[in-house]
């Protein structure tokens, strides 16, 4: 998948000062023991180690590879002894070769800082004797560091830098102990025996001695020891193959040809990338072949070739691939960005420890974004610091990590740096922060807009180029006053919305993050709320180009266009928007920056598979870095690309405004030619010093439809770490998109336990034989772990044409080969019987397809005849499509058994409708075989190859019974199901219990009525009696009435509650009781319409694939006949002429008109089977479209069906409800009339009845 790009920035090759090769003298000091020693601190002349020992050799040698090391600082941000540590300040102090310096401790100190992760890092102090002395160790010594051509060094480099290792460790005598070589190989006793005789067999140690005298340790001995001790079986293999069969060398011939065949990508440009010749082939044998007789006569031994092979000119990628190759002159948005999430973080999100040191580290890693939580400090000073908020995270302050940005932003990469600041502090400590921004900052700080990109819409973003050296601060602008306006209590009111699924609340404009992020309403145990202050003056006027705002739709966006704006997403809300609005969310990319960070339950510090959102163009997917997981190891491996400056320039189809992008894409791209990569694993070396399985997974990672995880694996390799041998048959992929595709190959012991992995972008494979060197969880290389594989890269095609896209894509090449083939044959049939041989122009008529080798090639006539023919036939819609007629008509009919017997077993699933259409398929089947066997040799090519009938219909007549519309519909998508009926059961007993209920609640509150009434009679009779002889009767008698009108009218606003509530309560269950049906209904049908379409794409993947055998077949003929019908014509000619020169003119004559006809014929018939191939798949493309009418009109007369039966529920209720307004006013006239009765009679005279009416009165 290799190509070129423009290379704008070419990687330095590491360059070692003399200074630092005759080395130094240092004060090293510790902070275990606080013990500081004159040390001798040195590089090897090629800068692959730093080392330093005791200048009297007390202590053995120490070494670091200095592609570990991370950093290397002195003055302000060195190392230095606390002020306690008195004894080892003052050796500082004393060691200073000016005395104005001794107190300039962490000028002189150079700190170098290595580490296997971002977290548990080392760091080991020296100190100088000048502060000049310190500043150019310091600056030469990180020049070595951060190389990605050492990061990316062959395996025979790898091997030197090992070697180099070795040998820096001598001690004062000029001697190597030789258990250090051997332990780094191997550490048990039989392979240690072994190793030792290894050495012995090469000169480098004799006999049981302990040491190697340097003189005899060169890199030429040791890698015939490394060649020798780490057999390569799996090399002898590939040399046997390339043509050394019989001889122990290859020719330069057989080189070039292995050079340009196998170890070349077929689809580079040959001006830009010419073919190898004998020259070029000639001058790597002369720099890899050790046999000098062999170089001097052209020949390359095996190890001569396994030197190429781990040499740099064999390395698996591209080396303008890691340089900056990349045009970033484009808008920021068009970019993948290296983002960190809570970068402060070094462990758990609600207990982990907050560090100022891991900001350098990610800086210096490319990450380009990094994340402030600011919060109010709480000692006296009123520092703002940095922590999780509303947590047990740990703080550090904010100014000191402004100084860290500041020192390390721009060491390894010069492009722009974002910092993300979540705001939480006070309006006093946010101007506390600006003032330090502008203070620490400076020049480096972007306050304001650049005059070509102004804030304004439909301006888009500056590029990183424009950024260069560049800090941008991401922060929420200030906003316009608005609380006074008419529109301010817009802002107060609560606004749920729900976006893609995920329900988002904001209580008021003050709970919107400044950073803009959506935030999920989730438990406060996942994610704690944590509302976010206004931003201050000061703080707002740094924020330009990234704004946050709250994100409110694409539609949205699209018609602002302010693309200074920026919305950030949390995982789940980033996942529901790719998954409904996948291409609008990758054209929203195209000009605005979206920031996705991992959802709140990943308390832990795990991390998402970013590919998801690199695959919509989601710029600043941020990752916790302190888990080296495998999705942070896709993202280091990906950005290790175009110079590890952080920024990666995204597809074309995601930058380009008039083209349209759906990552969910299954097919090909218009612009983009798909590839496959072939990964065949081949063995590995020095993986494991102790004896262990081993196996190897290889997995993609890119678009839905080319990522492959979990599926590819060697076998185990058990009790050999040394050298095992896979040999697996190849992994194969399928890559849509290979410019946004990662190869993952990684190395696992038996148990599970990583060894190594590598990632490895598609576009960059170098195909062939490669070595590829491993790296460790933080992506930092491994020295000796390797693998050997084979990688094929080509354009995709089908395999079933792969032979013919062969021939297409150099036609006269394939010709060329038959004609010389059939040269080769002349002799054979030069001899052959001297019988007649007609010479007449053939007739050319429209044939039976059993016929066809029988006619003679001379013209287009005759394929046209039949395509015409085939044209005219009409097909029987009731019979499939047969492969082949012939001789192998029992074969072809034992694959569609085989296909029915898969059939069978998908279907169980499926349930007895399915078994029905699973009967219906196998009498389809033996139909189409009778027919087949009555009427095949009269039948024409049309009527052969006849199209099968539909496995819609099939299924229609399945399902379905002759009924109306409806009932169709109905019969169709619900039939009876024992679960529907259990539903059914289960919500009438609901149903039967609710009513019982209601009936209690009836009775309770009537019997309760009834006592209060029977209560308040007594009373007022007692009363009444009491008031006759007190003679106070008619007031009391007035207070009795009220009582009673005012119970009269709390029992009727009690009854008419409780008959609300049992109306609501009633349609509630209503309505849940047929929404529970329908839910049932539908999840039923769902299933069965999903298996429908994976029958009928099981369907047309069978006939596909009969279609391109039997399209293979009559191109097999084709070519057959045209050659038949070639070798005819020669031998007619050779019989008429003996004239051999005219012969040969005459041949060549005939061969070229037989070329120009056969490729004409050919390319005939290949239209025709392409035409013939998009019918078929037209065909499948309606059927599925039935389909879903179908589906879709079941949904629409379930919801018409709803709303008619909820209309004529409320037309119910309607009713109950004007009955009981009419049978309350009824009430109330009775009520009325009996109180205007009492007022009108005299009081004296009812006397004695006053209690028979007042009863009346109640019971009225």
């Amino acid at each position: 998948m290799a190509g070129a790009g423009p290379i704008s920035e070419t990687l330095p090759v590491v360059s070692v000062p003399s200074m630092l090769v005759d080395g130094g003298r240092f004060l090293k000091w510790d902070d275990q023991d606080l013990a500081c020693s004159i040390y001798i601190l040195e590089v090897d002349q090629l800068g692959h180690v730093l080392s330093w020992k005791p200048e009297d050799f007390s202590k053995d040698t120490e070494v670091l590879d200095l592609v570990h090391v991370r950093d290397v600082r002195t003055g302000q941000y060195a190392k230095v002894p606390k002020p306690q540590d008195i004894r080892a300040r003052d050796a500082i102090k004393m060691y200073s070769a000016f005395e104005h310096e001794s107190n300039l401790m962490q000028e002189r100190t150079i700190t170098i800082v290595y580490g296997s992760n971002f977290v548990d890092l080392t760091f080991i102090n020296f100190v100088a004797s000048s502060v000049s002395e310190a500043q150019e160790w310091t600056d030469a010594l990180f020049k070595c560091t951060n190389n990605l051509l050492e990061f990316n060094s062959s395996p025979l480099k790898c091997l030197e830098r090992f070697f180099t290792r070795i040998y820096v460790q001598k001690n004062q005598e000029g001697e190597i102990p030789t258990k250090i070589l051997v332990k780094a190989f191997v550490n048990n006793k039989e392979d240690k025996k072994r190793a030792y005789g290894t050495l012995q067999s090469v000169g480098i140690a004799s006999g049981k001695k302990e040491t190697i005298l340097v003189k005899d340790f060169t890199f030429e001995r040791f890698l015939a020891f490394y060649n020798r001790f780490v057999t390569r079986h799996d090399l002898d293999g590939v040399f046997a193959e390339l043509g050394a069969k019989n001889k122990p060398y290859l020719t330069t011939d057989q080189l070039v040809d292995f050079l340009n065949n196998r170890q070349r990508d077929p689809r580079l440009n040959e001006i830009l990338f010419p073919y190898y010749d004998i020259s070029g082939a000639q001058a790597i044998v002369n720099t890899y072949e050790p046999n000098k007789a062999f170089a001097d006569k052209g020949y390359i031994s095996i190890d001569g070739l396994t030197k190429f092979l781990m040499s740099s000119d064999a390395n698996i990628l591209l080396p303008g691939k890691l340089q900056i190759h990349q045009d970033l002159t484009f808008p920021v948005a068009h970019y993948f960005i290296n983002s960190s999430h809570n970068t402060y973080l070094q462990g758990h999100q609600l207990t982990g420890k907050s560090s100022v040191e891991i900001y350098r580290q990610v800086l210096l890693a490319g990450c380009r974004c990094i994340e402030l939580d600011c919060w109010d400090g709480r000692t006296e000073e009123q520092e703002p610091v940095i922590t999780h908020g509303m947590t047990l995270c740990t703080e550090v302050p904010f100014k000191d990590v402004i100084e860290a940005i500041k020192e390390s932003a721009f060491k390894t990469s010069e492009y722009p740096v974002i910092l993300s600041f979540e705001n939480h502090c006070s309006a006093k400590q946010q101007k506390k922060m600006a003032s330090y921004c502008l203070q620490i900052f400076g020049d480096l700080l972007l306050n304001k807009e650049l005059e070509e990109c102004p804030l304004l819409p439909g301006v888009p973003l500056p590029s990183p180029k424009m950024l260069k050296r560049k800090i941008l601060i991401k922060n929420k602008k200030r906003d316009i006053k608005v609380s006074e306006t008419k529109n301010s209590n817009l802002f107060a009111q609560s606004i749920d919305l729900n976006i893609s699924g995920v329900m988002l609340e904001i209580s008021n404009m003050e709970d919107i993050p400044e950073d803009g992020e959506l935030k999920e309403v989730v438990p406060k145990s996942e994610e704690e709320e944590t509302p976010e202050v206004e931003a201050q003056q000061e703080l707002s006027e740094l924020v330009n180009y990234f704004q946050p705002v709250h994100f409110r739709g694409f539609e949205r966006a699209e018609k602002v266009k302010r693309y200074y704006e920026m919305s950030s997403f949390s995982e789940n809300a980033a996942m529901n928007l790719l998954k409904e609005q996948p291409v609008e969310f990758v054209n929203y990319n195209k000009f605005q920056a979206s920031r996705i960070y991992p959802k709140g339950s990943r308390v832990s510090s795990d991390n998402y598979i970013p590919q998801l959102f690199w695959n919509a163009g989601c710029q600043l997917v941020a990752l916790n870095f302190q888990t080296l997981d495998v999705p942070m190891q896709l993202n280091l491996g990906k950005f290790e690309i175009n110079g590890r400056c952080g920024y990666l320039l995204k597809p074309e189809h995601m930058r380009r405004h008039d083209r349209t992008f759906d990552p969910f894409v299954e097919s090909t791209v218009d612009g983009i030619i798909a590839g496959t990569v072939q990964v065949r694993v081949i063995s590995g070396q020095c993986l494991l010093e102790r004896r262990s399985g081993t196996y190897v997974e290889v997995e993609m990672y890119g678009l839905p439809a080319d990522t492959v995880r979990r599926k590819y694996r060697t076998k185990v390799v058990s009790n050999n770490g040394l050298n095992p041998v896979y040999d697996e048959e190849p992994f194969k992929f399928k890559v849509i998109l290979p410019h946004l595709a990662e190869l993952r190959i990684s190395v696992y012991e038996e148990n599970g336990k990583m060894i190594g992995h590598r990632v490895l972008p598609v576009d960059g494979l170098s195909p062939g034989y490669r070595h590829i060197k491993l790296r460790n969880e933080s992506y930092q290389p491994l020295c000796l772990p390797t693998l050997f594989v084979d990688i094929v890269t080509k354009d995709y095609v089908p395999e079933s044409f792969s032979d013919f896209a062969d021939a297409l894509s150099n036609p006269m090449k394939y010709l060329s080969e038959k004609e010389k083939r059939t040269q080769q044959l002349e002799a054979f049939e030069f001899e052959e019987s001297d019988s007649t041989v007609a010479t007449s122009t053939p007739e050319f008529l429209a044939p039976e397809l059993q016929n066809i080798s029988a006619i003679k090639r001379g013209s287009i006539v005759s394929l046209q005849t039949i395509i015409n023919q085939d044209k005219r036939d009409k097909r029987d819609p009731g019979k499939i499509a047969l492969s082949k007629v012939n001789c192998n008509e029992d074969i072809e009919w034992d694959k569609a058994e085989t296909l029915e017997v898969k059939a069978k077993k998908f279907e169980r699933k499926i349930g007895e409708a399915l078994e029905i259409q699973k009967h219906q398929c196998s009498l389809m089947y033996s139909e189409i075989k009778k027919n087949q066997n009555d009427s095949l040799g009269n039948r024409t090519q049309s009527e052969v190859f006849g199209k099968p009938e539909s496995p819609v219909e099939t299924l229609k007549r399945t399902f379905s019974t002759p009924s109306s519309q409806d009932n169709h519909i109905r019969h169709v998508y619900f039939m009876p199901d024992d679960g529907l009926n259990e539903l059914e059961k289960k919500l009438q007993i609901e149903r039967i219990l609710y009513r019982k209920e209601l009936e209690v609640e009836t009775k309770k509150l009537t019997l309760n009525v009834e006592r209060q009434k029977s209560a308040m009679q007594k009373n007022h009779n007692k009363l009444l009696k009491i008031a006759q002889a007190e003679g106070n009767y008619n007031e009391v008698y007035n207070n009795c009435l009220a009582e009673i009108k005012q119970l009269n009218i709390r029992h009727e606003q009690e009854i008419e509650s409780l008959m609300n509530e049992q109306k609501k309560n009633m349609k509630e269950q209503f309505i849940r009781c047929y929404e529970e049906q329908y839910d049932f209904l539908k999840n039923k049908v769902e299933p069965k319409i999903s298996e429908l379409k994976k029958i009928l794409h099981m369907f047309e993947v069978a006939d596909r694939k009969k279609l391109d055998e039997r399209h293979l077949g009559d191109m097999m003929t084709l070519k057959k006949d045209q050659d038949k019908f070639n070798r005819g014509e020669l031998k007619d000619i050779m019989r008429k002429s003996k004239d051999k020169l005219e012969l040969q003119k005459m041949k060549r004559v005939q061969n070229k008109k037989h070329i120009e006809q056969s490729v004409i014929e050919r390319q005939s018939m290949k239209e025709f089977q392409e035409k013939e191939t998009q019918i078929l798949i037209k065909k499948y493309e309606e059927q599925i479209n039935i389909l879903d009418q179908r589906y879709e009109k079941m949904k629409e007369f379930q919801e018409k069906e709803t709303q008619i039966l909820i209309k004529k529920y409320e037309e119910q209720i309607n009713i109950l409800d004007q009955r009981y307004e009419k049978e309350m006013k009824e009430l109330e006239q009775i009520f009325a009339a009996k109180c205007a009765l009492l007022d009108s009679q005299d009081l004296q005279v009812i006397v004695p009845d006053l209690a028979n009416n007042v009863s009346d009165v109640f019971t009225g």
